[in-house]
């Protein structure tokens, strides 16, 4: 776990980077956006977290994100994540995954236009 500031405007990652960490913003707001169609997707504010694909999928990311104002989030690096659950009981790990699971659906509708909160 990591603590990084963020200049308005600063890329977090790009679309195609590795996957590799997900993100709790602890103050400001981050967009996450499509370059290639020149879209916003998403404003995460403080509280919020995302890209949690990352921590069980790793592959690379599908958006990318930066600061629409000075920013800080917290960094947690998938490895250690994993790491953290490796030692904790099956059911554990289920449960997380799940919570993950519903994290991305939640995000993939919100890519796609739904305006509902989840």
């Amino acid at each position: 776990m990591t603590e990084r500031s963020y200049q308005k405007g600063e890329l977090l990652f790009s679309q195609g980077d590795d996957a590799d960490a997900f993100y709790l913003v602890k103050s400001g707001r981050i967009q996450l956006f499509d370059p290639k169609a020149d879209k916003q997707v998403a404003i995460i504010e403080q509280g919020r977290t995302f890209g949690e694909q990352a921590v069980f999928n790793y592959g690379a990311r599908n958006l990318s994100a930066r600061a629409i104002e000075d920013s800080v989030c917290i960094q947690y690096l998938a490895k250690d994540l994993q790491s953290m659950l490796d030692h904790q009981p099956a059911g554990v790990r289920r449960a997380f995954e799940m919570v993950i699971l519903q994290l991305e659906m939640r995000n993939s509708l919100r890519a796609l236009g739904a305006t509902h909160s989840f």
